[in-house]
């Protein structure tokens, strides 16, 4: 109890000090309370001075259109840093991307998930599109890359033809027969992917059936072969009543290849065998096809079929 009192009895002695304090005193204790509230107003008015000169450049970046850029995929050969994306089709995705902006905030999480969505559709992705929003000084900058899926070959349906990745993914273009100068499947039974809801052609889903993904594996194979420059397309109609596939050449010539590479049917040579074949038959003959219309090389022998016709069996170009 008697500390409590000692204490009470400072404080009331300090308090009474106060009250009978000169001028003076007062004086010095209001000029120090005026310099803490002068100074508390001050840096308030400083952090609203800020937040609104930030605000305002954040309207002035904002309400400048943002500008797309594109991390375009490269030609893979290790000496050269350009796109093998051609120029129009760069072009249909920029204004695509551009189109989903929102015009009252051009760079909200709304305008990049939109972006998203539709680049999503496609199939020019493996996975989603990264969309990144930056600025460059006052310019606001809406970044995409990912990992691009690159074209194979194209697929002949109905007249025309399809563009598509490794494993008959449907990619967005589509050419009049011959036109487009890639390497070609033939053939095929089944119409390209479409969605179920609306009947549109399914970018970035796989061509049904087996016939389109087995073609593109023989032709991928005969691409890294030194003849690879007389195959013009691998034709699979044989595919759904046989299983076998035939290589086409510059010339319309037919080599029957038989199985696809990766699974040879029963009876047949192994894949590296086939191509030990072919390979020796170029050596002798020049040309893949042995100077036949048509062979057939799935067997340990080859066989000529000399009543094939090389014209009827073309593919357009």
């Amino acid at each position: 109890m008697g500390r409590v009192s000692s204490q009470s009895g400072g404080l009331l002695g300090r308090l009474e000090g106060l009250a009978h304090a000169d001028s003076r005193t007062w004086l010095h204790i209001g000029s120090v309370v005026g310099m803490f509230v002068v100074g508390a107003g001050i840096g308030l008015a400083a952090l609203f001075a800020l937040g609104k000169m930030e605000g305002a450049a954040a309207y002035r970046m904002a309400s400048r259109p943002p500008a797309v850029a594109f991390e375009w995929p490269r030609i893979e050969d290790g000496t050269s840093d350009a796109t093998w994306m051609p120029v129009s089709l760069r072009q249909d995705l920029e204004s695509l991307a551009i189109g989903k902006i929102t015009h009252d905030d051009p760079l909200s999480g709304e305008s990049l998930a939109r972006i998203g969505a539709a680049l999503d559709e496609t199939g020019w992705f493996q996975g989603h599109p990264q969309i990144k929003r930056s600025f460059r000084g006052e310019q606001p900058i809406i970044s995409i890359g990912g990992a691009w899926r690159a074209p194979a070959a194209v697929v002949r349906f109905d007249g025309l033809d399809y563009l598509v990745a490794q494993g008959g993914v449907l990619l967005p273009a589509r050419y009049s027969a011959g036109a487009s100068g890639m390497p070609l499947v033939i053939g095929v039974s089944e119409p390209p992917p479409t969605r179920e809801r609306t009947g549109a052609l399914a970018f970035g889903k796989a061509w049904p059936g087996s016939e389109v993904g087995h073609g593109l594996e023989l032709l991928k194979l005969s691409s890294m072969l030194p003849f690879a420059n007389q195959i013009a397309a691998v034709d699979v109609s044989r595919h759904r009543a046989t299983g076998q596939i035939e290589l086409v050449t510059d010339r319309g010539t037919r080599v029957l290849w038989g199985g696809p590479p990766s699974k040879p049917l029963p009876g047949e040579i192994q894949t590296e065998a086939k191509v030990a074949l072919l390979l020796d038959i170029v050596r002798r003959f020049g040309r893949v096809d042995a100077g036949q219309n048509r062979i057939e090389i799935f067997s340990d022998r080859v066989v000529i079929d000399r009543t094939a016709s090389a014209v009827a069996s073309a593919p357009e170009s």
